[in-house]
């Protein structure tokens, strides 16, 4: 059911107050979205004064030793995409690009690091399959198109900037969300609920690797759908990957839910799942990032973008980061090759399907006084970051 965001953290006015923060915290990276809708909100007519706040944003961060990652698209894009069919059209990508492109021009010399897209599946198959986020609707296979044109649209994105600035650094963000059979006992398990789970990491997971790997995108399901689509440019289209990672999740008797000997959390979906994050990292530094090292003969890291709890209690949040960070340094020492950890989120904010009820942030947020205050729980956590730097 949608929300009503109405007064929020207000980011936008209170910019350097929480760059601020982060600094005395001991940050040095900070993960924001560009809103299309206030960059471009007629086509064709930028705006001067939306490029300038977001100029003013990133070379803040840069003046106090913060560096910006930028994300291009997080979900939202303004109404007149939505009314041109947005990324259900392949024919609609090159509004996207022109977008992409004006704001690289303008940014290029603050950025870090360049995100595309917000997860590509996080965006197609729940707001077209699951209708969970907008636009809401229910069609599997409108929502593999759509993943499908999101994928364009990330490689004619890439090649764009690329060819503007080659030492740019361009990449994809990855959701990585497990879908295991149930274990019934004595290591039994539903045939069914194997195929489901296959089926549903392949489409979310696979797929995307396949398409930089090869160049092509193929998802089969029987009776229901089948696409194939090819383009070689895609290959090795990416500098670096951010792996975004919250849980996974059992499938019974077709159905996804949770891992009842996992911690809850806020988030009815989500439960505390450490071995998880271990997993995603394993995979996808086994499954992507190797491959495409040795494809394209030039490293490709993983930076940990989103990976963070809304937790029941201030235990549960310490125990989060405690054994989240502890699957973080085993890979590493496992030899993956990950780069940086981007916590969600700084500020308790809007969160899509569950307004305000569900907080992520490490600090707590008065939203008629906009007072920030740091939650208990995050202690292990700022040892950690600031024992980094």
């Amino acid at each position: 059911m949608p929300h009503s965001s109405g007064q929020a953290c207000e980011h936008w006015v209170n910019y350097k107050k929480d760059i601020d923060l982060l600094k005395n915290l001991g940050f040095n990276t900070f993960r924001i979205s560009i809103s299309w809708g206030k960059v471009e909100p007629e086509l064709g007519r930028f705006s001067e004064n939306a490029l300038a706040h977001y100029e003013d944003v990133c070379a803040y961060m840069v003046a106090n030793g913060i560096k910006p990652v930028v994300t291009l698209h997080h979900y939202t894009h303004p109404c007149w995409f939505e009314d041109m069919g947005a990324f259900e059209r392949e024919e609609n990508i090159k509004y996207f690009v022109n977008f992409c492109e004006k704001v690289f021009v303008r940014l290029k010399n603050y950025v870090h690091l360049w995100f595309t897209c917000n997860t590509f599946s996080g965006y197609a198959l729940a707001g077209y399959a699951k209708g969970m986020k907008p636009p809401f609707k229910k069609d599997l296979g409108l929502a593999i198109k759509v993943l499908k044109n999101l994928l364009e649209s990330h490689v004619r994105v890439y090649h764009k900037l690329k060819c503007i600035e080659p030492a740019a650094q361009v990449g994809i963000y990855k959701n990585i969300f497990q879908l295991d059979p149930y274990p019934w006992g004595n290591f039994l398990k539903n045939p069914v609920d194997i195929l489901y789970s296959c089926m549903g990491n392949y489409i979310a997971n696979s797929s995307i690797y396949n398409f930089f790997k090869t160049g092509v995108f193929k998802v089969w399901i029987l009776n229901k759908l089948s696409l194939k689509y090819k383009n070689k440019q895609a290959i090795g289209a990416l500098d670096c990957i951010g792996l975004n990672y919250y849980s996974g999740a059992y499938v019974k008797n077709c159905k996804v839910i949770n891992r009842p000997d996992c911690l809850p959390t806020q988030n009815a979906q989500y439960t505390i799942y450490p071995e998880g994050f271990y997993r995603a990292l394993k995979s996808i530094d086994k499954e992507l990032a190797k491959p495409l090292t040795k494809i394209t003969k030039r490293d490709i890291p993983i930076y940990v973008t989103e990976n963070g709890v809304a937790s029941l209690t201030d235990s549960d949040r310490a125990f989060f980061y405690e054994s989240y960070l502890g699957a973080l340094s085993q890979a590493m020492q496992e030899g993956v090759d990950v780069r940086g950890y981007i916590t969600w989120s700084l500020l308790d904010n809007y969160e899509w399907r569950s307004g305000y009820s569900v907080k992520y942030g490490i600090c707590e947020v008065d939203r008629e006084t906009q007072e920030r205050k740091l939650k208990k729980g995050t202690e292990f956590l700022l040892r950690v970051v600031n024992n980094s730097n």
